[in-house]
């Protein structure tokens, strides 16, 4: 067999992508509306339109903004337990285990030995939710 297929040639080429790219333009555009992130040490400062979520979008808006630390290299988990949830974004802590729970069992987090995380397909139901919320 001839090795006369080139790049050009492979339909493969097309559906494989930089996914930690397409993470963190997709994370950007989540984030933006209700998250600033300090570019030394990590630290969260939640915007105006941030205290204006339910309490569910507001942790996933916190996991969020852990996976975006994680794709600029200031993290090295994505994962958060309850507490650290609860302080990095403001939630009280009765209030983010539920919520966590429900988001998990809905599969609209991942449930982690280290925590709970949200990983690249959540992204996307994480983004339609907050539009449908915003409309």
């Amino acid at each position: 067999m001839s090795d006369e297929n080139t790049d050009d040639d492979n339909p493969l080429d097309d559906i494989f992508v930089d996914g930690d790219q397409m993470d963190r333009e997709l994370v950007a555009s989540i984030l933006n509306p209700y998250m600033a992130i300090d570019s030394e040490d990590g630290e969260l400062y939640p915007k105006e339109a941030y205290g204006d979520l339910n309490s569910k979008d507001q942790v996933q808006i916190v996991l969020t903004a852990e996976r975006a630390k994680t794709l600029q290299g200031l993290a090295d988990s994505a994962s958060l337990g309850p507490s650290a949830i609860s302080d990095l974004g403001g939630i009280n802590e009765n209030t983010v285990k539920p919520a966590v729970r429900d988001l998990s069992d809905n599969g609209q987090i991942a449930d982690t030995d280290d925590g709970y995380e949200v990983r690249s397909p959540h992204l996307n139901q994480i983004a339609d939710e907050l539009d449908d919320h915003g409309e």
